[in-house]
């Protein structure tokens, strides 16, 4: 296993260096960061995965718009209120960005609220 590598995931293109990867793991980022630049780290996993390539996107996600409980739902309020353009995102646009980058996706329950997305090149 070859060390991680550290990256900006925000910026559009990251993927063009990392090209060929066979699993990639991305865990509580893209509440932390705004809808454009979580959507450029979404489709930078789609273009770096190797054929049979799987991405784990671990995190908390709104579902339905709605957060799940008292306590996501106040953390993510309070995200917003430090800046506007960051927060939860909902659990369908994320899906929706990974599905629509190619990827399938499956999603898995974890503790206290998050998930875990399975997103596989095929």
């Amino acid at each position: 296993i070859l060390p991680p590598v550290l990256l900006d995931a925000g910026q559009p293109g990251w993927a063009a260096d990392h090209v060929g990867q066979d699993a990639i793991l991305l865990v509580n980022l893209l509440h932390l960061i705004p809808a454009p630049a979580a959507a450029h780290a979404l489709a930078g996993i789609a273009a770096a995965l190797a054929p049979g390539g799987v991405a784990f996107v671990y995190g908390p996600f709104l579902r339905g718009a709605q957060a799940t409980s008292p306590g996501d739902a106040a953390f993510d309020a309070g995200l917003r209120a430090q800046d506007p353009d960051i927060g939860y995102k909902d659990l369908a646009w994320v899906t929706g960005q990974l599905a629509g980058a190619g990827l399938q996706v499956a999603v898995q329950e974890m503790p206290a609220n998050n998930l875990m997305l399975i997103a596989r090149r095929h």
